[in-house]
């Protein structure tokens, strides 16, 4: 659990300095020939690593371990395009993507994409999810010269109940098929760290 008193704002800024220390480093030492890619390298590590840490400080000022809850959307079905997901808590609007079809081939050659983080309260909450998409093949009609059919776009929707506690929380929100040749359906799992 991410607590913002001052004294874990010093221990994470101390952190990103730590972090920044072989660039300082790396900045100050001559280079020779051969070991200037071995240098490199290890600013690129140092960079990723500082990236990481102001990541996490802008991620746990803006979304509190106490309020956050990161969403995603899964689709491993080869035959289901995403074209659009909305999700309402609680009735109000929460987040709203749509998809051009060149990342709703991505999400199904990935199978799990990142949809937002959001700010929930702890307790007791319903999570309407609304997704439209279109079934087909799989197979990616952007670069084939015959234009595509035009998709017979269909909608899912489904309300979910969930709880949210003190600590960070991810939900999964995964397009999957219930049986064989049924039509596709919403599932929710909520994943949480232990305390």
């Amino acid at each position: 659990m991410t607590s913002n008193t001052p004294s874990s704002n010093w221990k994470t800024l101390s952190g990103v300095l730590l972090a920044c220390w072989p660039l300082a480093t790396l900045a100050t030492t001559p280079a020779t020939p051969a070991s200037q890619g071995t240098q490199v390298q290890q600013l690129k590590a140092a960079v990723i690593t500082v990236e990481r840490h102001a990541h996490d400080v802008i991620e746990d000022t803006r979304y509190p371990a106490y309020s956050r809850v990161k969403t995603y959307l899964g689709v491993p079905l080869g035959n289901v395009l995403v074209h659009s997901v909305t999700l309402r808590i609680d009735g109000q609007p929460a987040a709203t993507h749509d998809y051009e079809s060149a990342t709703a081939f991505a999400l199904i050659q990935h199978g799990l994409a990142p949809l937002d983080t959001l700010s929930v309260t702890p307790g007791s909450h319903q999570l309407n999810v609304r997704l439209t998409y279109s079934q087909g093949d799989g197979q990616d009609t952007a670069n084939q010269s015959a234009a595509p059919a035009k998709p017979d776009v269909r909608t899912l929707e489904q309300t979910f109940n969930f709880t949210k506690t003190d600590l960070a929380a991810q939900l999964v929100i995964d397009v999957y098929q219930p049986k064989l040749f049924a039509a596709p359906a919403l599932r929710l799992t909520q994943w949480e760290p232990k305390s």
